[in-house]
């Protein structure tokens, strides 16, 4: 009984720990040029050192903590 309390206790932590990072998706478009796609610009986060690159799409994703 005490290693299935331990196995439910371990199983729980690691669920809660798999979701401490969020994530952030968009697509960057040029709106003077019919909201073409923005391919390989620069997506930062304001303040920190945290950005990426568009893809050819213009679409970007970051891994952040909530």
């Amino acid at each position: 009984m005490k290693k299935i309390l331990i196995v439910v206790a371990l199983f729980i932590s690691l669920i809660g720990n798999a979701q401490s990072k969020g994530t952030v998706t968009g697509v960057l478009t040029d709106k003077e040029y019919n909201n073409d796609p923005l391919p390989f610009a620069n997506v930062l986060i304001k303040g920190t050192t945290l950005g990426t690159t568009t893809d050819f799409d213009g679409i970007y994703t970051l891994s952040l903590e909530p």
